[in-house]
């Protein structure tokens, strides 16, 4: 049975590469992209400069861009771009509420903020795309805190169901990056990418004959790592640590446990080999 598959992603490369892979294989009805334009940003500067907090958060930001210029991998959403992927812009997830029919239908969330439940309630399937290994990695810049936890072995991605706890959703299959020496956290995030998107098309693709399979999580083995936790500390600490060395990967810590789907994996590698051969 075909099922309408609506994607949810950002305006970075990352998202553009999804929407066209899933394009590619016919395996997308709708996309939404979501911006954050300038006026958008000026506004939430403004409201940050009015409280002790939000300067803070401003000024953690800025040590960021200094010490982390690598980070930056967003690109101008120019409507011929969107229009190139056949996406519908958007700010927040109200505006779409008018327009929205996710009833029995596949979604795919990729790099947006998070998802109010509405969005997806009575969707056949829901398939979110973490950049970390939940439970013990969930919430944002998680590959930037298991370097900074001397964690390189549980560095990695998560697909999973869309719940109301923060990427707590039940697991459909997991992967590690192999992380080398001399990797930064562009280089680990475009790794995480290319390993995710094969397993992400085979799932949709899965998804549109029956449920996925998946298992639960147990939250309280894990984190949940909030944006507004992060440090000037954490920032300068991260700069020491990249480009990762070699002592680091040999003093890493051991590997935990993590689900990875059989049947998605040996899919998803068929997939890359193809990819590879007609390249």
């Amino acid at each position: 049975m075909d099922r309408k598959v609506i994607l949810f992603t950002d305006s970075t490369p990352f998202g553009y590469d999804t929407t066209q892979g899933l394009k590619a294989e016919g395996l997308l009805d709708e996309t939404y992209v979501q911006l954050s334009p300038v006026n958008y940003r000026l506004r939430r500067y403004r409201q940050d400069l009015t409280s002790i907090r939000g300067i803070k958060r401003r000024v953690v930001g800025l040590v960021d861009r200094i010490n982390r210029s690598m980070r930056s991998m967003s690109i101008e959403a120019h409507p011929e771009v969107l229009d190139e992927v056949g996406a519908v812009p958007f700010i927040t997830f109200r505006e779409l509420r008018p327009q929205l029919a996710t009833e029995n239908a596949i979604v795919v969330v990729y790099g947006t903020r998070i998802v109010p439940s509405w969005v997806y309630k009575g969707a056949h399937q829901t398939i979110n795309v973490h950049w970390g290994l939940s439970p013990h990695y969930r919430g944002i810049l998680t590959t930037d805190r298991a370097v900074i936890n001397g964690d390189l072995r549980n560095i990695g991605f998560t697909l999973h169901e869309l719940s109301n706890d923060v990427d707590g959703g039940r697991i459909i299959t997991q992967g590690r990056v192999p992380v080398q020496r001399g990797d930064t956290i562009g280089t680990i995030t475009t790794r995480l990418h290319g390993m995710a998107k094969p397993l992400l098309i085979k799932a949709v693709a899965d998804a549109q004959q029956a449920k996925l399979d998946t298992v639960p999580q147990e939250l309280s083995v894990g984190k949940n790592y909030r944006g507004v936790d992060w440090s000037v500390w954490n920032s300068l600490m991260l700069r020491k640590l990249i480009p990762i060395t070699q002592k680091a990967m040999e003093t890493s810590r051991p590997e935990l446990p993590i689900h990875e789907s059989p049947s998605l994996r040996a899919s998803a590698l068929d997939i890359s080999d193809a990819a590879v051969t007609t390249s």
